[in-house]
């Protein structure tokens, strides 16, 4: 993994959004428009064009949707995924891609 301090990506044909105080690992797809600030985002996610993710542990394979926010309405999170008692949420990485959608997961 590596400290991303701003504008990131590697990956062909996906345009970067902004990454601010996150650590990122291979393979992570942020499209455009995307935000991730304060977060730790493991190998081969793919955040969505104008998602937002604040405060977040992504595990390895999990798909952010498009538009879709994680750590801005903790109650909502709570209904999805772990939230630690400091408001970290904590979102699980599954063998098959998993999608986060604005309202709910969905298998893919």
């Amino acid at each position: 993994m590596c400290l991303v301090p701003s504008v990131t990506n590697d990956v062909p044909d996906c345009q970067p959004g902004t990454v601010h105080g996150s650590v990122r690992g291979r393979a992570v797809r942020i499209h455009t428009g995307a935000k991730i600030e304060d977060s730790v985002v493991f190998d081969t996610c793919d955040i969505g064009g104008h998602a937002k993710v604040r405060r977040a542990i992504l595990d390895k394979n999990v798909k952010i949707g498009e538009g879709a926010e994680i750590g801005y309405n903790l109650d909502e999170d709570r209904k999805k995924c772990h939230v630690t008692e400091s408001g970290i949420v904590v979102v699980e990485g599954y063998q098959s891609k998993v999608v986060f959608l604005r309202c709910r997961f969905r298998a893919v």
